[in-house]
This record gives structure tokens, C-alpha cells and sequence, in this order.
């Protein structure tokens, strides 16, 4: 099984201020990968030097062997790997089905915009209810399908989803976590970005805990670690 996405020594930060200090982390095609971690350690920022938005200082980025850490963000997207950010990203005053058309907007993903656009509707019936709304008038659980499935219309080979559970009630969390398992069990190379450590690795190959932008534990190196001890170990008795 091939790399589809290497990430070496990478050292990147803010202003003068640094995030990642060396981090390096292999993900093969096919495989999914969860990464946990305290706020604020550099999960996000490991996201966007993946994606482009933010310049690597040291290290490199490599995509499909190719290396990608001084590419525009729209030359990575072209390639196939997906960002889709926290929080709702969307335009409000474009119906659900605009908005997700944007999303399959490049030359990789328009010849099967309509095949795409099925297998949103699939994972998520809501949203194709909902083709005509205003994504403004949309709960914030439904913008965050909405969310995913532009993704899904960009016909990702890496698709990185930043903390899509966040602030949302738990019947909403169980029906975005069966839609990211069956994105997880087909043909799309996930990484997801989590606070949820039991959700993480129920979905999840395997995981890795960022803190201090350092990866500080890797289950597939580790052997297994239960949720209880990663909470334990990583974010306090009490956590």
C-alpha cells in the first residue's frame, strides 16, 4: 500500500510564534487517520499547512509523491486532497444544491458532478430535501452536512474533516458520525480532526495525539489505547 500523504519535519507558526515543531506523519491511500489533541496545540494548523493555507517555515508536504508545500491551494485542491474547515464555510444566501455545485467546481470533480451529487444526497436525505433552501436558513447541524457534502462534490482522494461534531447535539453527532463511517469504509482517504477520542478511533484506522506541535502518541505504533487511557494520559484524570 502506497504514501498518499507524507508530511515531513514540519515546522510552521504564526507571526513570529511557533505551532509545529518537526512534526512528521505518513497516511497511506485508503486508510483513515484521527487526530486528538488540547486545543490550541496544533491540530488545525497541521491541517492548513497540509492544504496550503498556511507556508511551511521548514520540512516538506507530499502528495501522491509529489511534493505539494509550495503549492496554491487550488493547485492541491485540483490534485485531490479536501479541506473541509471548522466551522461552516458556506455561502448563506445560495440554495443547498448551489452551494454544492460550487463545491465541484474544479476540472477533477466537474465530469462527475452529477454522480457526486447522489452520493451526497445519499449520505445525507436532509439535505435533499432541503435542494432549495437558503443554506442561511439551515440548523447548524444541516450546514454542517452541507459542509462535508461540498467536499464530497470536490471528488477528494483526501478528504481532512476539522472537528465536524463541534457544538452539536448528540442525535445530530450520531447521524454525521454513520454518514463519515461510510465515507471512512469506501474509497476516499479520510483524516478527521476530533475531540471525541471514542468517536475518533470507532471510526478511524488508527490515531495520533498532537500536543505542543508534537505527535505524542500513535496508536499504530503504541498498540492499542483505549479511549480511558488517552484521557487519562493526555488530557487529565478528569478530563
Amino acid at each position: 500500500m502506497s504514501a498518499l500523504l507524507e508530511v515531513a519535519g514540519a515546522v510552521t507558526g504564526y507571526g513570529r510564534t511557533r505551532v509545529l515543531h518537526g512534526l512528521s506523519l505518513t497516511l497511506n491511500e485508503g486508510r483513515s487517520l484521527g487526530v486528538c489533541g488540547p486545543n490550541g496545540h496544533g491540530k488545525t494548523t497541521l491541517m492548513r499547512a497540509v492544504s496550503g493555507l498556511l507556508r511551511l517555515w521548514e520540512g516538506d508536504v507530499r502528495f501522491d509523491g509529489k511534493s505539494i508545500a509550495r503549492s496554491a491551494p487550488q493547485s492541491i485542491v485540483e490534485a485531490g486532497l479536501i479541506h473541509v474547515p471548522q466551522g461552516n464555510r458556506l455561502f448563506p444566501e445560495l440554495s443547498v444544491a448551489e452551494n454544492l455545485r460550487l463545491g465541484a467546481y474544479s476540472q477533477r470533480a466537474r465530469p462527475n458532478e452529477a454522480e457526486n451529487l447522489e452520493r451526497v444526497f445519499a449520505l445525507f436525505p436532509k439535505l435533499k430535501t432541503r435542494r432549495s433552501q437558503k443554506c442561511r436558513t439551515l440548523s447548524g447541524g444541516e450546514r454542517q452536512m452541507l459542509s462535508i457534502g461540498v467536499g464530497v462534490m470536490a471528488q477528494p482522494r483526501l478528504l481532512i474533516l476539522d472537528e465536524p461534531n463541534l457544538g452539536l447535539a448528540p442525535i445530530v453527532k450520531e447521524e454525521l458520525g454513520e454518514a463519515i463511517q461510510d465515507i471512512a469504509e469506501r474509497d476516499i482517504t479520510l483524516i478527521l480532526i476530533e475531540q471525541d477520542i471514542e468517536f475518533i478511533m470507532s471510526v478511524t484506522n488508527h490515531t495520533l495525539v498532537v500536543e505542543q506541535g508534537e505527535i505524542t502518541v500513535d496508536t499504530s505504533i503504541a498498540g492499542d489505547m483505549t479511549h480511558e487511557e488517552i484521557v487519562s494520559r493526555y488530557f487529565g484524570e478528569n478530563a
